[in-house]
């Protein structure tokens, strides 16, 4: 997970960029294979980032959370994405053509060297995961996003993961299938409440315990 990462410089991308847009969940920003001139801010939210062979089939690469930038895989503005990003919350986002960023770095020479460091560690963070939950199973997948999510602003808010099933299933690449009848078992266990476009959090060590466990099965 990367979070906070660009946090000192929020004011000064706000003030230059403006406070950006609301976006709905299953807002996608970039897709890999296509053309993107921009990057993006993140003030708010969670978006997940991920890579999709020929035949569809998706891999979740890692999360970011406010204060980062997000699709700098199209930084030139003239690459193809190699990654895909989506929202999995409500976000706040700042749209910002890679030609103003480019010019942004060069009036910040210490952001230029702090960006450098970022894109280290957002490399570092997406290889990490992308080894250690690629064999993961599904019901670690969903405890750990969950405890991700638990973070955001929006859950922070409300206490509530407003999300249903569906938009469950695309945040950790499962079948709506496999979400019911996982998210099934664990309100069986009084880990989760299930509601209508909304989840409940009832036990929060023990969704902890299902997540840090990249084998846990219930």
């Amino acid at each position: 997970m990367i979070n906070e990462a660009l946090k000192e410089y929020r004011s000064k991308i706000i003030k230059r960029f403006g406070p950006g847009y609301s976006y709905p969940v299953g807002t996608v920003f970039s897709t890999s294979g296509q053309l993107n001139p921009f990057v993006f801010y993140l003030v708010s939210g969670v978006v997940k980032v991920y890579t999709e062979n020929s035949e569809g089939t998706a891999r979740l690469l890692g999360y970011q959370q406010k204060d980062t930038i997000f699709a700098i895989d199209s930084i030139r503005g003239s690459d193809r994405a190699v990654v895909s990003t989506e929202s999995i919350s409500r976000c706040q986002v700042i749209k910002i053509h890679t030609k103003d960023f480019k010019q942004f770095l060069l009036e910040e020479p210490q952001l230029c060297y702090d960006f450098l460091l970022y894109e280290q560690d957002v490399l570092r963070l997406m290889c990490y995961y992308a080894e250690i939950h690629s064999g993961a199973t599904i019901t670690s997948r969903i405890a750990s996003f969950l405890m991700l999510y638990m973070q955001s602003e929006d859950y922070k808010n409300s206490q509530v993961v407003n999300m249903t099933q569906y938009n469950l299933a695309s945040a950790v690449n499962a079948s709506r299938i496999q979400i019911a009848r996982i998210t099934e078992k664990m309100q069986e266990l009084g880990i989760l409440k299930i509601g209508r476009k909304k989840i409940y959090i009832l036990d929060e060590k023990e969704l902890s315990k299902l997540g840090d466990n990249p084998r846990s099965n219930i």
